[in-house]
């Protein structure tokens, strides 16, 4: 059996009834024929002696009385239940008293339940099935707790006829309802048949009744078909009565059986049927509840899941799509699945319609104007020529306001502006005088100091005309300040108020006037509507409006436009006449005025009228003299027209307006005499002589309306697929036939076949044109039917195929210029038209799709569903573009895929499939994979914007991502409307574009290796995979530039201008997925030169080192110099300089030189370029020059030999040597200047080899001896012997072998060079000592006048000698006598004198700072400055001053006395003179020589005797001429017989010093008397003028050497501290590479620049590396950065660390490893390179820092990870979701609780209302509502939480509330419990924050909303 049955429980249903009696008896019924209870064999049935009476309490239960029949174990027995409460037991009589008792044992134990009420089972110990065959007990056997098998006996039956058969649970006493169960012989077995033989239960299957062999089949009508009990005729008859077709009757209601026996009468006759019966089997009602996906693409294979049922019969269902047919996948009763057929094609259906009018309705227009709504705005402005100002008491002037008074005492004025006035001062100012609401602008200040304001008033507000005006006179009068102050007001804009008030509207007819009600301004549509139909003439109108406010200022100017749609008011109907103007209807706003306008004229055919007079009783019409049924008074207008229809009247329209119908012929027939009323004033119970009148239709409106005549054409759009092909028709006529516009359309180019089909209706309410307002007249409607090709699969590729149109034909337009008829239009102010074509039909085809139902079948076809849902069918999306084609392995590529016949449904998903990839019976052979579409773009436009078109908009493009792929192939890529890769049965069609997989592309080095900013340079980049294609590009940083393909492992690409610094250089073939390889490339700032040293050097020999200075130089290997056109590369110093060593050049390029030198002096040479690169490539452009010279050549030396002290000079010969500063010899080490002679000479003079001095020995020292032009490159030709130097007076004869050392001779001297000879000393010298080095200068009174002198002679007479050093004697002068040895002309001859007295008085001092000022020499010292200026007065301030009166007598004439250090006069025995008086000069008689003498300290001359003047002194008496002071003293004082001697500090270097020198800068002056410094400044420090001590170290003076700042060094010798780089006698920097403590003493300082530490150039102490950077040797004077991979984490450091496990180092330069992030790991360098690496498909991970891939946490089974490096196998809607509280809302549907407020929450639904909500299907799946209680604490405020308790109200064990919840996802999705089953539920899935493992961060554990239990510890220690 095919239906199970159940249990033979029966239960009996107590109605809700009134009448107990008729409930019981209804239930005892219903005992016996629901569920066909029966007695048989001793089963027992209840009875009921008497109606029950039911007591008033009990009247609304349910009750359910079961009855059990005996069996071994338990007897009979009868239960009850109230309201599917507990089962009590009750007597068999169901007397009132059992059944009360039963009821109050129930009440209140719902929840208790009898073991009896367990579900009955077959399997259970108390069942006995059988089976009974027509009485015939079947022992059963039971295959399931609801199903049994039997065997059917053996019995004799040949006529087939159906028998009885029952089931029963207890050996058959109580048996079930009976089916019919056929024996059949083995021939009629195979023999009978139906097809099909099940139905939907409505009825109407036509059923197949094939075999039928008991008789033959009468062809005709009286063959009955009887479906049980129901016999209808049969349907069909087949050929040779091979079947009979039965139509099944519905499923009767009363009849419970699913199935029917069916039989065939083949006499036709009721009682006569064959007795072959068939069962017939009625299927359970289903319904379509939706469809998964609603719509695929045309070529169909879409595999649509059907939702509803219940489905049944799994093997017979279909699917309909449209007409299509296909068979269905059954999954359960609720779903089964079919894959959509090819659409095929739907053929294009259009309608052309021409038409006239029969009735234009008058259109008038009531437009209400008025101006622009603006407001008011006064401005007023401050003028002036210059700076504007208030006067002295602030005042500026004052503004009347509109309304005051300009008289004093002036009114609504405002206080005094101020020249600048703000805008918030001037709008108080005007407060009260201006209407609130109003504001100021403020603008300036403008020129001149001026300000202008402008008063806004609010709209609606105007002071009509007048504006603000300024007080001009009496005190208020105008105070500013400036030329040509003023001020002025003006009204700029006057506001305007807006429409208000109210108008009339009147209307004339037949010379009467009616005027309508006030009509407000802003009046509705229906407010107008309204107002006019109340007139007596206007019957209906319909009103439509627009605005007027054109600028959209809220002006409220409207428009009304007043269609007459009645043909009361058909024709020309009078212009409305408008009020607006008189008191009681009066428009106020600014230039108010209405007014009205004709927009149609209204025209018609004849319109006539009947009216029926109020005392008639009934009338009927006549039409061309038939008349119609009569009709009753007021008869509504439908009634007439249908009278009118019955006598011929077709194409008459009738309205009625109170006892007036007016009549029109749409089709313009005249109607004059043809239409008649006849008027019956008596009723019908009335006598036959009733009196009646014939009344003739009067003419109401005359015909103004055309008919139709004229042609047309019909075309298509010009923009079509074929712009030169036929677009147009010719002229057709508006009456033509079907033939000839079939014959028109056929001769377009666009068309390949149509049918035209006409109508043409007099009726008005068939076929007619839609139209606005109006009635249509003739209307000829043309059917186009355009008969489209099969579809082509070239179609979907072939874009140029043929031009005729399929499926969605463009809409034809119709030319109708040549149409003549009255026309329409759709709106006021829309064109007119006669003719208007629609779409009936939209065609559909393979390229355009369409939309189709689908119904379904559940009988093979034969009977489908009617209500259906639609599916549509999209065109294919065809690929036409892929960009990027190609891209990685991994996936992730974003392909924009442009292409046709795209929309956002139907482009949902791109399939990506290998060449060759099918899917077949569910098996995936190859790469099939499906990815969502991210974004679609209608245009570029859009593509640029990022707009989101609609669902349907079409679509020019998509974008998706590619999925992983295998390895390097070839993929298609389609566009899919459905995800779902089973839709896809059979091989993949290839419909898509190519797109090729490569492998991940790496970058492995670059070269060069950097740019300069500027960009413009090939870098050529190493590593591939690369091939040749449009997207090659590559990224410096952010920016991206176009590559070049070289071979598949080089590519090369131009760099593009950027910022300086260090950035990452990927490459991408697709312009898209760029490397990942963390290469690093710089960009530094162009380098620059400033200067070359040296600027030329040799050419065959070259290797010049050329020092190049400059700037952003960068310390890099590709670093290089280029030479003319030889690059060579560069060793890096500092940033500021490079070396490079010049190339050798080939002799030939040397070419005689242009020099201002001439023959021989004529050189050869090469001038060429000399420019750097940071990187190989761009070099600079600074234009500097570097020479190429001829090599030198040396044939010979002069000497080879000389003293270790130097200064020997040497004559090299040879050749090429250059004239220039540059030109140096080299002895050794030693350098010193050449002087150029010729090409072929220089002289050199050899440097001393200091230290080397060899005393009393001979001893030498070889060195070689080079010379260079560029004081660089010095060639070599022999070795310099160094010699000892000769002791000092001794020379060496004979040959350089002896070694015989001969003492000089007096009158000689031996200089202590390597001499063979003495040298004698030179006249005015002499030497009295053998062995000197030096000779004596000749001293004063002596003459030495000859070479070699020993001793010097005595000056002879009439000579004088009074200088030292004299080679000759000079004459004696006039006036004087000289004798032998006059040594001086101070003499005391003198003219005849008187001589006085004497008085002198002496404030002689030694300090030169008293002698020169009023502070003494320590102050001046310690300021290091004189106390006289260069330019300052001489006049001394310090001495001896004396009058000397007396006549001089010297004691010294014969005995003069002469100082000389190097002569000792007395030796001599002689004593030198002095002159003698001539004759004529004489000493005054009268004094004693004796006692006036010329005292010391002064001279006399002529007998004048004076003191001693400054930088002299007279240290005697009888001084003639003063002494000058000698060096090493000075003098600044008057008479003085000494000189002071030079202090320390200070030296005098020459005679006659009146001031001492300030020890110069960078010596020392430490001893009195010095005539030049006598130390020089120590080495490592420097030493200002006036320095005392070469002691440094002295405390007792500030006059000391002072050390050398750190990072500097001092030379001995320096004099400041300040940095001068090469110019002496300034502290140098220190050299890079290398660190100069304080003091130091050379350019290495205290050494070389320790690892860790740079030093540049100035360093005082190693700096210590930056973070991120490196010094891995000594003397590094830039640090390096870490490459990537490695990073420094401290200052400091000597040697890079490799970044750790777990953490990445992309870039060089890095003092911080970035740990891997979440889904991401790392091992070392040599395993996975710099880069985190994605964790693999099937694991994951959350953690940071992630060291190996063994650490990345497996998938947990039932999971997919089908990415690299994901996070979180879950996302958020996977988590459980809480559950929910639910009320019953106010519809009665379930509602949350909290979305009520608690004064109104609605009622709570019951526990078994809660569980019903759960569907059949859920309840055993997967409910949704659950009943029972929250269990604390998680519970929001909204009284929501996670864990959830079953219970009814009596067993709460938290809340005080049972209630129903709603939880859709209580146990979290699939992917959570595998989750969750695999971790644990605690387990945590976020990622948290970059550091190892988990500590509780408090502000990440927060709960929200959700309120804490009772006691909670807001300081955390929940957590804790």
């Amino acid at each position: 059996m095919r239906r199970p049955f159940l249990a033979p429980l029966v239960s009996i249903l107590l109605l809700r009834s009134s009448n107990p009696a008729s409930a019981a008896a209804l239930s005892s019924e219903k005992s016996r024929n629901r569920r066909g209870l029966r007695n048989l064999e001793g089963g027992r049935t209840p009875t009921t002696s008497s109606p029950i009476v039911i007591p008033n309490a009990i009247r609304n239960a349910t009750a359910t009385i079961v009855l059990t029949a005996p069996s071994e174990n338990i007897p009979a027995k009868t239960w009850i239940s109230f309201d599917d409460g507990p089962l009590v037991e009750v007597d068999d009589d169901l007397s009132l008293q059992a059944i009360e008792e039963a009821y109050n044992k129930t009440v209140g134990k719902i929840d208790q339940r009898n073991s009896l009420l367990e579900p009955f089972s077959f399997e259970s110990p108390y069942a006995n099935p059988v089976c009974v065959f027509n009485g015939t007990i079947v022992k059963a056997n039971v295959t399931g707790p609801s199903t049994l098998s039997c065997e059917s006996p053996a019995i004799n039956n040949t006529q087939g006829a159906g028998i009885p058969f029952q089931i029963s649970s207890n050996g058959g006493h109580d048996v079930s309802s009976s089916e019919f169960f056929v024996y059949l012989s083995s021939q009629e077995r195979e023999a009978l048949l139906l097809n099909p033989n099940h139905g939907p239960s409505s009825g109407g299957t036509h059923v197949h009744v094939r075999g039928i062999t008991s008789g033959p089949i009468v062809d005709g009508p009286s063959v009955l078909c009887k479906f049980g009990t129901h016999i209808s005729d049969a349907v069909e008859i087949g050929p040779n009565s091979e079947y009979v077709v039965c139509s099944t009757p519905p499923q009767s209601a009363n009849e419970y059986a699913s199935s029917v026996t069916v039989d065939i009468s083949m006499a036709g006759q009721s009682n006569v049927f064959s007795g072959v019966k068939v069962v017939f089997r009625y299927d359970d009602e289903f319904s379509i509840s939706s469809l998964h996906p609603s719509s695929g693409v045309v070529v169909g294979g879409t595999r649509v899941r059907v939702m509803g049922g219940p489905f049944q019969n799994p093997d017979d269902i279909v699917c309909r799509f449209g007409e299509k047919a296909v068979d269905a996948i059954y999954h359960d009763a609720a779903e089964i699945s079919c894959i959509s057929p090819n659409l095929g094609w739907i053929d294009e259906v259009q309608r052309v319609s021409v038409f006239t009018m029969a009735a234009n309705p008058e259109i008038q227009t009531i437009s209400a104007n008025v101006e622009d709504y603006v407001k008011e705005v006064h401005t007023c402005q401050t003028f002036g020529q210059t700076d504007l100002a208030d006067d002295e008491f602030g005042r500026g002037f004052r503004l009347v306001a509109p309304g005051g008074s300009m008289e004093y005492p002036l009114s609504r004025h405002t206080r005094w502006l101020q020249f600048n006035e703000t805008a918030e001062g001037l709008k108080d100012a005007l407060a009260g005088l201006f209407p609130d609401g109003f504001y100021v602008n403020r603008t300036g200040p403008l020129s001149s100091q001026t300000y202008r304001w402008e008063i806004v008033l609010p709209k609606n507000e105007s002071f009509d005309g007048e504006t603000l005006r300024v007080v001009e006179s009496g005190g208020g009068a105008v105070k500013l300040r400036g030329t040509n102050a003023s001020v002025s007001c003006v009204l700029s804009q006057i506001g305007t108020k807006r429409l208000g008030g109210e108008f009339t509207v009147s209307f004339t007819s037949n010379g009467s006037i009616e005027t309508s009600r006030p009509i407000v301004h802003n009046a509705t549509n229906d407010e107008i509507k309204a107002a006019l139909e109340e007139l007596r003439d206007i019957d209906r109108v319909e009103v439509n409006s627009a605005s007027l406010d054109s600028n959209v200022t809220g002006s409220g100017a409207y428009e009304w436009h007043v269609t007459f749609d009645s043909l009361k008011n058909a024709g020309d109907v009078p212009l409305l006449t408008v009020d607006y103007s008189s008191p009681s209807a009066m428009l106020r706003g600014s230039n108010a005025a209405i007014g009205v306008s004709e927009t149609r004229k209204g025209a018609s055919h004849a319109v006539f009228r009947i009216e029926v007079p109020s005392k008639a009783t009934r009338f009927s019409i006549m039409f061309d003299g038939i008349e119609g049924q009569m009709l009753p008074v007021r008869a509504a207008a439908v009634d007439v027209i249908g009278a009118i229809e019955a006598i011929g009247g077709k194409s008459i329209i009738v309205e009625k307006y109170g006892a007036e119908y007016y009549f029109l012929d749409i089709m313009g027939y005249p109607l004059d005499g043809r239409l008649k009323a006849k008027i019956v004033q008596c009723d019908e119970s009335d006598p036959p002589l009733c009196p009646s009148e014939m009344q003739n239709a009067i003419m109401h409106a005359p015909a103004t309306a055309s008919q139709l005549a004229g042609h047309f054409s019909l075309e298509y759009p010009s923009n079509t697929t074929c712009k030169a092909c036929r677009h147009s028709t010719g002229p057709i006529s508006a009456f033509t036939t079907a033939v000839e516009l079939e014959s028109a359309l056929q001769k377009l180019e666009f068309v390949d076949e149509v049918d035209v089909v006409i109508t043409e209706s007099e009726r008005f309410q068939e076929y007619k044109v839609a139209v606005e307002s109006g009635i249509v007249g003739l209307n000829r409607n043309f059917y186009i039917h355009f008969v489209q090709s099969k579809f082509s699969s070239s179609n979907l590729v072939d874009k140029s195929r043929s031009t005729s149109f399929s499926g969605d034909v463009p809409l034809m337009i119709v030319n109708q210029a040549n149409l003549k008829g009255l026309p329409t239009r759709d709106a006021a102010y829309l064109d007119d038209y006669n003719a208007k074509v629609t779409e009936v039909m939209k065609g559909a085809d393979l390229n355009h799709g369409g939309t189709v139902e689908v119904a379904v079948s559940l009988n093979k076809g034969i009977d489908f569903s009617s209500q259906n849902l639609l599916f549509e069918y999209k065109p294919v999306p065809i690929v036409q573009s892929i960009t990027p084609a190609n891209g990685s392995i991994a996936g992730g590529t974003a392909v924009r895929v442009v292409g046709d016949n795209f929309s956002r449904k139907a482009a949902r998903y791109c399939l990506f499939w290998s060449i060759g990839a099918s899917f077949v019976g569910g098996t995936k052979s190859g790469l099939i994979e499906i990815v969502p579409i991210s974004k679609h773009f209608t245009s570029d436009t859009d593509a640029a914007h990022g707009a989101l078109p609609s669902e349907d908009a079409a679509i020019t493009e998509v974008t998706c991502t590619t999925p992983p792929s295998l390895g390097p192939q070839y993929v298609h890529v389609a566009v899919v409307s459905n995800e779902d890769v089973s839709t896809l049965e059979g091989s993949l069609q290839s419909r898509g574009g190519l797109f090729r997989y490569h492998e991940e592309l790496k970058v492995s080095s670059t070269t060069p290796a950097s740019s300069s900013v500027a960009g413009n340079v090939r870098v050529d980049i190493f590593g591939g995979p690369f091939f040749s294609d449009e997207g090659l590009f590559c990224m410096f940083s952010d920016v991206s530039v176009p590559g070049s393909f070289r071979s598949p492992t080089q590519v090369s690409c131009i760099t593009p201008p950027h910022a300086s610094g260090t950035y990452s250089l990927e490459v991408t073939q697709n312009g898209q997925d760029y490397t990942k390889s963390g290469y690093v490339f710089r960009f530094y700032h162009l380098c620059n030169i400033h200067s070359i040293s040296p600027l030329s050097g040799p050419s065959t020999r070259a290797g010049t080192n050329v020092k190049a200075h400059g700037e952003n130089f960068v310390n890099t290997t590709s670093l290089r110099c280029r030479f003319g056109s030889i690059v060579v590369p560069a060793t890096f110093s500092h940033s500021s300089e490079i070396h490079c060593s010049s190339p050798p050049i080939d002799s030939d390029a040397l070419e005689y030189m242009q020099t201002t030198v001439y023959y021989p002096q004529k050189m050869k040479g090469s001038l060429v370029s000399f420019e750097v690169s940071n990187n190989g490539q761009d070099f600079t452009s600074s234009g500097h020059e570097f020479l190429y010279l001829e090599d030198i050549k040396m044939s010979r030396i002069s000497r080879k030999e000389g003293p270790s002290r130097g200064d020997t000079p040497v004559y090299i010969s040879g050749s090429n040597f250059v004239n220039s500063t540059h030109l140096t010899c080299r002895f050794g080490r030693e350098t010193t200047q050449a002087y150029f002679l010729t090409r072929k000479a220089v002289l050199c003079f050899s440097p001393p080899i200091y230290g080397k001095n060899y005393i009393n020995s001979i001893k030498e020292k070889n060195v070689p001896l080079s010379v260079s032009n560029n004081a660089d490159d010095f060639v070599f030709f022999d070795d310099f012997t160094y010699s000892s130097d000769m002791p000092s007076g001794t020379y060496q004869a004979g040959t350089e072998a002896n070694s015989t050392l001969i003492s000089c001779p007096r009158g000689a001297y031996c200089n202590g060079l390597v001499e063979r000879n003495f040298t004698l000393c030179n006249p005015g010298t002499y030497q009295p000592l053998p062995g000197m080095s030096q000779c004596i200068q000749c001293p004063i009174g002596y003459v030495c006048n000859d070479f070699g002198m020993a001793v010097p002679r005595i000056c002879p007479a009439q000579y004088l000698c009074d200088e030292k050093g004299m080679d000759k004697a000079k004459p004696c002068p006039t006036n004087f006598i000289c004798d032998r040895g006059t040594a001086t002309l101070s003499t005391s001859c003198l003219k005849s004198f008187d001589f006085g007295s004497e008085t002198c008085f002496d404030n002689s001092t030694d300090d030169f700072g008293l002698q020169a000022s009023g502070h003494p020499s320590s102050v001046w010292a310690e300021r290091h400055l004189m106390p006289l200026d260069e330019d300052a007065s001489t006049t001394p301030i310090r001495g001896r001053f004396c009058l000397d009166n007396s006549c001089l007598t010297f004691q010294d004439s014969d005995d003069f006395h002469v100082f000389d250090k190097s002569f000792d006069y007395s030796s001599t025995g002689f004593d030198l003179r002095r002159p003698k008086c001539s004759e004529g000069t004489q000493c005054n008689a009268r004094i004693s020589p004796s006692s006036k003498v010329c005292s010391k300290g002064h001279y006399c001359r002529l007998g004048t005797k004076k003191p001693c003047f400054v930088g002299a002194y007279c240290p005697h008496d009888h001084v003639f001429d003063p002494l000058p002071c000698e060096p090493g003293t000075f003098n600044f004082m008057v008479g003085q017989e000494k000189c002071s001697e030079c202090e320390i500090g200070y030296y005098c270097p020459s005679y006659g010093l009146s001031d001492p020198v300030i020890c110069p800068p960078g010596f020392v002056c430490s001893k009195k008397g010095l005539a030049s410094p006598n130390i020089r400044c120590p080495a490592g420090f420097y030493c200002q003028n006036g320095t005392k001590t070469s002691d440094p170290f002295r405390n007792d003076t500030t006059l000391r050497p002072y050390a050398c700042t750190p990072g500097t060094f001092c030379f001995s010798g320096t004099g400041a501290n300040e940095v001068q780089e090469g110019v002496v006698g300034y502290a140098q920097p220190c050299a890079a590479g290398f660190f100069c403590e304080a003091a130091s003493m050379s350019a290495k300082g205290s050494g070389a620049c320790p690892p860790s530490f740079e030093c540049p150039k100035g360093t005082a102490n190693p700096r210590p590396t930056p973070k991120g950077f490196y010094a891995e040797h000594p003397g590094t004077i830039e640090s390096t950065a870490c490459l990537p991979g490695f990073y420094a984490p401290t200052i400091q450091t000597s040697q890079c660390y490799e970044c750790p496990p777990g953490t990445s180092c992309m870039f060089e330069g890095l003092f911080e490893a970035e740990e891997c992030g979440p889904g991401t790991y790392r091992a070392t360098n040599g395993e996975n390179g710099h880069a985190c690496v994605p964790c693999p498909q099937g694991t994951w991970s959350k953690n940071w820092g992630l060291r190996e891939k063994g650490e990345c946490q497996r998938c947990p089974t039932g999971v997919v990870c089908p990415l690299d490096g994901m996070t979180i196998p879950c996302s958020y809607t996977d988590l459980p979701t809480p559950f929910e509280p639910i009320v019953r809302d106010f519809r009665g549907m379930p509602a949350f609780e909290y979305t009520f407020p608690a004064d109104i929450k609605p009622v709570s639904f019951s526990l078994d209302e809660c569980l019903a909500l759960n569907s059949d299907a859920e309840k055993a799946t997967n409910p949704e509502y659950f009943f029972g209680e929250l269990i604390p604490p998680y519970i929001d405020i909204l009284g929501r939480g996670p864990h959830f308790r079953h219970s009814d109200q009596s067993s709460l064990k938290y809340q005080s509330v049972a209630k129903c919840y709603k939880n859709s996802q209580p146990r979290g999705s699939l992917v959570y419990m595998r989750m969750a089953e695999y971790h644990g539920p605690q387990y945590d899935i976020q990622t948290g924050r970059p550091h190892q493992g988990y500590g509780i961060d408090l502000l990440n554990n927060q709960i929200f909303a959700t309120a804490p239990p009772a006691g909670y510890d807001f300081s955390f220690e929940y957590f804790r």
